[in-house]
């Protein structure tokens, strides 16, 4: 039986995995970069201010599975904000469900209550894009779910597509769980878009009222400059 060694030197080894990471790098961010031109394209420009983010009427739909694979499988590190100047990271986001589910509801049928099984799809609004300058774009997109109607400004970086960071602008529960169309129970969070592009938040929760102002960094987050609340809370 004949025996073969092979003699790898070391620093060739080296130098040959730093290569297979640089061009994983580098497919990665080429990916991204072409998945957030797809997302970016459709957007409609937002013409400011805006008073009232649900008077933004379009009906783009946008697929939740490349949404949530930009945000999350793209992305090195989690969407930050400063209060004053300290950065922090944002948790209170997640993955947009991206498939329908069954559930149980009651119609009348001849005067007569009757169950039966329907499916409920989440959909995701494109509402509008607000150029911030600095090479960043804001991304006002809705989310309509089954319990719940919420809109983000997403914060990215046009050049790179990496997401920097966001604001939950609007949350609301519905009326009535699984049909968004007859309005809501509760809102929580509204905002406003000011024509210098700065963004008046306010939310009412848990019998706290807090009121925010904020406007984008040099470095490319959101800022919250000003901030107050009252109330006492409960829950």
């Amino acid at each position: 039986m004949v025996k073969f060694i092979v003699k790898i030197n070391a620093n060739a080894m080296g130098m040959f995995l730093i290569l297979m990471l640089m061009n994983g790098f580098i497919y990665a961010q080429s990916s991204r970069q072409e998945e957030f031109n797809r997302l970016l394209s459709s957007y409609p420009e937002v013409e400011l201010p805006v008073d009232d983010l649900l008077s933004l009427k379009s009906q783009t739909i946008i697929d939740a599975k490349p949404l949530n694979v930009l945000l999350f499988g793209y992305q090195d590190e989690r969407a930050k904000h400063y209060v004053r100047d300290t950065l922090y990271r944002i948790t209170s986001y997640g993955k947009v469900s991206d498939e329908p589910f069954e559930f149980n509801t009651v119609k009348r049928v001849e005067g007569k209550r009757v169950r039966y099984d329907t499916l409920f799809h989440i959909n995701v609004y494109a509402l509008g894009k607000i150029e911030f300058g600095n090479d960043h774009v804001g991304l006002i997109t809705r989310v309509v779910g089954f319990m719940t109607d919420y809109i983000d400004i997403y914060l990215f970086e046009k050049s790179t597509g990496k997401f920097k960071s966001l604001i939950n602008a609007f949350e609301a529960t519905h009326a009535r769980n699984g049909y968004p169309d007859e309005g809501y129970e509760e809102i929580y969070n509204t905002t406003r878009i000011l024509a210098n592009k700065q963004i008046e938040w306010h939310q009412e929760r848990y019998n706290v009222t807090t009121d925010r102002l904020f406007d984008v960094s040099p470095d490319g987050y959101f800022r919250v400059i000003d901030q107050k609340s009252e109330g006492e809370f409960e829950y």
